[in-house]
């Protein structure tokens, strides 16, 4: 491992990594566990294709679902958790012209605190497989098929 690599490690686990760059990882790690999940419940239900996957995913990992997502789970967080949260509201973020702020703060906020469970707290990530519900699934799978 470079030193590089391992100056960067060490500010993920001693927790003095700005919310940005937690978001960043964040993203990729909440984006896999939704593929992961998504992968297993359609091939369960035997409605394993390219184009079911893409349209389970894409429904969970939208700005708009995530915000949902971070409301829904505040009340279990933990104190220092709902403080990250809050700092990752507060990251400055460029959004497309057509989205609201307020929502993308949101999904930000959401994607930054996946980050730091990454590298604090995986077991926590357990906390948000049940809100994929399998109603959405359905409507999404009845949808684009």
């Amino acid at each position: 491992m470079s030193n590089e690599t391992s100056i960067a490690l060490a500010a993920l686990e001693a927790d003095t990594f700005a919310p940005s760059i937690a978001a960043y990882l964040g993203d990729a790690v909440y984006e896999l566990a939704v593929r992961r999940w998504t992968i297993k419940t359609l091939a369960a239900q035997r409605a394993l294709t390219p184009k079911a996957i893409h349209f389970a995913t894409i429904a969970r990992v939208q700005a708009a679902y995530q915000a949902n997502l971070l409301t829904a789970i505040e009340p279990q967080l933990t104190d220092s958790e709902k403080d990250w949260v809050r700092r990752a509201k507060n990251v400055s973020t460029k959004t497309a012209r057509k989205q609201d702020q307020a929502v993308h703060r949101h999904a930000t906020a959401l994607e930054a605190l996946v980050g730091w469970w990454s590298v604090h707290a995986p077991e926590r990530m357990a906390m948000l497989t049940p809100y994929w519900s399998q109603a959405v699934l359905t409507s999404v799978i009845e949808t684009h098929d």
